[in-house]
């Protein structure tokens, strides 16, 4: 079951950074994330503290982490989104973990459901999910950026096809879904 995060799970949050880190320090890095400066302790405890952060285990251990709220950084102004929303019909991920130890079970997948039904619940009108090639599958949109070296293709593994392809247009690592409140997300 995902739940809300409390003071007991800060340990565990931390711990899934830091594997993940370690992980790429060995394998190469998929993010964009710097260990030491995001995320830290101090990322899981404002999350915690502001009943934002999301937590899956599996017996017992730590499976999977998120942030969920209506900020938006400062840069996702800049980006000409494909449906525009004020803040406040905005639902965010943010810092999206699946410690490696964990990967290949669909639990990033998962935690965007679950964040998916939260923002419907809550109202919302859209989600955004920054870096969504941290869930299970890398989401590129049809014409990369001038000078950039990305594929235009997009990599969608058979276990996420039914759930993710029909409820997510995916951009250049970010994705903005409008949803119609009465139905399913709806993207164009």
């Amino acid at each position: 079951m995902i739940r809300k995060a409390t003071a007991a799970d800060i340990d565990a949050i931390e711990a899934s950074y830091n594997e993940l880190f370690e992980h790429e320090r060995r394998n190469g890095s998929l993010t964009q994330w710097i260990q030491g400066l995001y995320p830290t302790r101090a990322t899981a405890e404002g999350g915690v503290e502001r009943g934002e952060m999301y937590v899956y285990y599996i017996d017992d251990k730590l499976a999977a982490s998120m942030i969920l709220n209506s900020h938006q950084p400062a840069e996702y102004y800049d980006i000409p989104w494909v449906y525009d929303a004020s803040d406040e019909e905005v639902m965010v991920i943010h810092t999206l973990c699946v410690p490696p130890s964990m990967s290949g079970r669909g639990l990033g997948t998962l935690m965007v459901g679950f964040a998916t039904g939260f923002a419907l619940g809550a109202g919302k009108r859209v989600m955004l999910a920054a870096h969504m090639d941290h869930i299970g599958f890398i989401a590129t949109r049809t014409s990369p950026p001038s000078g950039s070296t990305r594929s235009s293709a997009t990599a969608w593994p058979a276990a996420t096809t039914a759930c993710t392809r029909a409820s997510w247009t995916p951009r250049w690592y970010i994705s903005n879904t409008c949803f119609d409140s009465a139905k399913a997300p709806v993207s164009n």
